[in-house]
């Protein structure tokens, strides 16, 4: 009988331990019962400047874009229905413009994607106190039916983030 009890104590910590997802920030897997594909962050990576012969310096910007399944299960895109992540640009007085787009096919479970767009300013004109910033949108194209395992969560998978001169 006390073996029994310590089989099964054992048995039923084992399994707990297995089958049980982490809940948290930090990279860990947070949306639990499907895939969902997540616009993560949009970040600015330093960039080279070159001095143009007018005496202008021209800054060269590398906008990093993140995606990741924060699900529990694998996003399985279909051919008609592509998981794909795309960058958008805003300047100012000019409406959204797409400048990157790819597609991503299988996103594993808590897998992490990275898509880049390079671009250029010329400081003082494009930049500074003066001018307002560029703004980014990162938007992955998921869908939350017809795929095995769709988007469990739709509300995440757009981000806005401006460039921080």
């Amino acid at each position: 009988m006390k073996k029994s009890v310590c089989f099964i104590l054992l048995l039923s910590f084992f399994l707990g331990r297995t089958f049980a997802q982490p809940t948290g920030g930090g990279g860990i897997i947070t949306s639990n019962g499907g895939a969902d594909p997540a616009a993560i962050s949009i970040a600015f990576p330093p960039g080279d400047a070159v001095v143009l012969p007018n005496g202008k310096i021209q800054i060269g910007v590398a906008v990093q874009g993140t995606v990741k399944n924060l699900g529990t299960k694998n996003y399985i895109p279909t051919v008609p229905k592509p998981l794909k992540a795309q960058i958008f640009e805003k300047r100012p007085g000019v409406a959204w413009k797409l400048v990157k787009e790819e597609n991503l096919g299988i996103l594993s479970a808590g897998e992490t994607e990275v898509i880049t767009f390079t671009t250029t300013f010329i400081k003082g004109v494009e930049s500074g106190s003066t001018a307002k910033p560029s703004q980014y949108k990162l938007v992955v194209t998921s869908v939350n039916a017809g795929v095995t395992n769709p988007d469990v969560k739709m509300s995440n998978n757009e981000l806005v983030k401006a460039y921080p001169f």
